[in-house]
């Protein structure tokens, strides 16, 4: 595992850089000293370097599939980003935002904070310093060493990078100012094929927004309330149904109730009609008999108030026998 921390002041920068900074991915070595081999720092923006470790991509996709196992093991998994060049600020702000789409907010605050620092990050380009900002500025663009430590510094994270090709389940490269937080966890990223990276996390040890400075912030709270709230709506929603359930039912019992009252009223002038006696059942019976539940069904199915008593007489609250009786005709 290497440590990539800022160099020194004064003479001591060169020769502690060189010694601090060898790692197969990222800017050169040393201060202002370019590899023959490289025009110009992140050669990996190039998209070359072949594959790793001579391996093909066979023998590449089990050594990852076992590199994930392992880490599974641990409790961590992997989230692959976008292979658009911006993967490096996806993985950032997958973790410190909880949305790798702000890449592009990222990549702006990395070259800001660079720019910012340019008396330290300059020793480390091998290149005009504000033609480099420039290029790194663009979206597509890759990102390498010096923007991790960067990022580092500016989100106050220790930042891990995994090589998936490794025997080693521990960083390849580590990134992390001086004043860095302990109580901080890591950003985790893995590092594939020479060009692109993807993140790793921890879905027990919630760390989205620690980084922003945010007073009283609670990693994982915001999901927490959001489940809460989502419950809570659910609850809500659930009491509407039953509410509104009530209310239908409460609305046709009224109107079983009304046909019953016209029923009555009807049953009533049609016996006062005929002399005041006669009929089977007179208007105060039906009123008494009408409170029975089966003949209120049957009224709220159709069916004349007389029947209804008469079936139900018969046949008590048996409505099956009531439907029967009534229909036979």
């Amino acid at each position: 595992m290497v440590e990539w921390r800022p160099p020194p002041p004064a003479a001591a920068a060169a020769a502690a850089a060189a010694a601090a900074v060898s790692s197969s991915a990222g800017p050169s070595s040393a201060p202002n000293e370019a590899p023959a081999d490289e025009d110009y720092n992140s050669a990996d923006e190039h998209g070359g370097g072949g594959g790793s470790c001579g391996m093909s991509s066979e023998e590449l996709a089990a050594r990852e599939a076992a590199f994930e196992a392992r880490l599974a093991s641990r409790g961590l998994q992997l989230r692959r980003m976008l292979q658009d060049g911006n993967c490096l600020f996806r993985c950032i702000s997958d973790r410190v935002y909880g949305d790798a789409e702000m890449h592009d907010q990222v990549r702006r605050l990395v070259m800001d904070y660079m720019e910012k620092e340019r008396d330290h990050f300059s020793q480390y380009v091998t290149e005009d310093f504000g033609e480099y900002l420039r290029r790194k500025r663009r979206d597509r663009v890759f990102g390498n060493h010096l923007e991790m430590q960067a990022a580092s510094e500016m989100y106050a994270r220790p930042l891990h990078v995994y090589a998936v090709d490794a025997e080693s389940d521990e960083p390849m490269n580590t990134f992390q100012a001086a004043d860095v937080s302990g109580d901080h966890p890591p950003l985790r990223l893995t590092y594939h094929g020479r060009n692109h990276y993807n993140v790793l996390f921890d879905p027990n040890e919630p760390d989205v927004g620690v980084g922003l400075g945010l007073p009283g912030l609670q990693p994982g709270l915001a999901d927490a309330m959001q489940m809460n709230s989502a419950l809570e709506a659910s609850e809500q929603e659930g009491l509407e149904a039953e509410l509104l359930k009530q209310a239908q039912a409460d609305s046709e019992m009224e109107e079983a109730q009304a046909a019953i009252e016209a029923a009555v009223r009807a049953e009533s002038a049609a016996a006062g009609g005929g002399g005041g006696g006669g009929g089977e059942h007179s208007g105060a019976p039906l009123a008494a008999a009408a409170g029975n539940p089966a003949v209120q069904q049957l009224l709220a199915m159709g069916f004349a108030l007389p029947r209804a008593v008469q079936a139900a007489e018969i046949f008590g609250n048996d409505l099956d026998s009531c439907l029967e009786f009534l229909t036979a005709d």
